[in-house]
């Protein structure tokens, strides 16, 4: 039974019988309380439902507690002290309806009319079994206190011990989620592991594929076996050696750069002193009224040569020059062309009649086509 269910079912003072020890079904010779209870039942230091009784220092556990009638509990209570009263050996308890305890037997002495040595010897026996019962009283309150002290102080231990489990179960539990917290980084850990695995597999799988394809030729002159380490080995000496040529061409490229180098400079070198003579070649067409020919053609394919260069020291007439000889080149061909026209139009009429003159029907067409031309000028 629980606490909640024995709170609810006994109230405080319930007549009970306890067993602080053993049951009698497991020792028959276990003691027996008769007594009542004085507090609710509670859970004690180790979990256990318990309640404290009257006459009794330490708890019992309610497993040891059986409620009972109040009749049956005063029936047990008169006969334990009836045996009490036995066992401290004063009067003898009659048999039958006669008096039962020696206060019975001292009342009855008192209203009955006995001698003085017999209400004496009464009220001796009456003393001492008041002695006795005081003596016995004061020794089971200080055992009871004893008990109650041992009861106590094995409490306390209790607490403590339980305290110090609590500790260590407290560690146990910390130690234990350590212990799981690196067990899931160790399987995280082998995930990532496996999945390189897998990852490295297939590196593997595609490398082969490259090496040694299944419809075009093999990258490596020799036939893959089961693993890669002889292409892997044929392929870091292959780079090396790459890697060796690379250092010769790179050396070889250095020397063309160096020649590169030194070639423009030797063109800017040129390029400086073909601007020179282009300026000066310039300045000279321009200030001659007819250069000639073959220095306007050499101003020209200097300029050319030149087209994006500008003199750094002086003026610059070659595109001067070579404007004046346009010029001068239009005007001339202006006048020719003057000329020409003047001398058509004294033969147009020479036109027409050389095609009356022609027997072929196009040459006849294209002499007529030319006079209209040149008459439709003149008009």
């Amino acid at each position: 039974m629980n606490v909640d269910d024995f709170n609810r079912l006994y109230p405080v003072g319930t007549p009970v019988f306890a067993y602080p020890g053993a049951r009698p079904e497991g020792i028959p010779s276990a003691r027996r309380l008769v007594t009542r209870t004085r507090t609710a039942a509670q859970l004690s230091c180790s979990g256990d439902p318990v309640v404290w009784v009257e006459d009794e220092g330490s708890y019992i556990c309610l497993t040891h507690v059986d409620p009972v009638a109040e009749s049956a509990w005063q029936a047990a209570k008169q006969a334990e002290e009836t045996a009490v009263v036995a066992a401290e050996g004063a009067l003898p308890v009659p048999v039958g309806p006669g008096a039962r305890t020696v206060l019975d037997r001292a009342r009855n002495a008192v209203t009955a009319r006995m001698t003085k040595d017999d209400l004496r010897l009464a009220l001796e026996n009456v003393i001492t079994y008041a002695d006795g019962l005081r003596a016995r009283i004061a020794e089971l309150e200080t055992a009871s206190q004893q008990w109650g002290d041992r009861w106590r102080d094995r409490c306390d231990h209790i607490a403590k011990q339980g305290l110090r489990w609590k500790a260590e179960a407290e560690g146990r539990k910390e130690h234990g989620e350590k212990l799981q917290a690196r067990i899931a980084e160790l399987e995280e850990q082998r995930d990532r592991r496996r999945d390189r695995l897998v990852a490295l597999q297939n590196d593997a799988l595609a490398v082969r594929g490259s090496l040694a394809p299944a419809d075009g030729d093999r990258k490596v002159p020799f036939e893959l076996g089961e693993t890669l380490t002889p292409a892997v080995d044929w392929l870091i000496a292959r780079v090396a050696e790459l890697e060796a040529e690379r250092h010769t061409t790179n050396e070889a490229l250095s020397d063309a750069a160096e020649q590169l180098r030194a070639n423009r400079d030797r063109i800017n070198e040129l390029e400086k002193v073909t601007v020179e003579a282009r300026a000066a070649l310039g300045s000279l067409c321009y200030d001659l009224e007819d250069p000639g020919t073959a220095a306007l053609g050499a101003l020209y394919l200097l300029s050319r040569a030149t087209v994006w260069t500008e003199a750094e020291n002086g003026p610059d007439f070659a595109a001067d020059a070579l404007a004046q000889r346009d010029a001068k080149v239009l005007r001339e061909a202006q006048a020719r062309i003057e000329k020409l026209e003047d001398e058509l139009v004294v033969e147009r009429l020479p036109y027409r009649e050389r095609a009356e003159q022609e027997t072929s029907p196009a040459r006849r067409a294209a002499w007529l086509q030319l006079a209209a031309t040149d008459e439709a000028d003149a008009s």
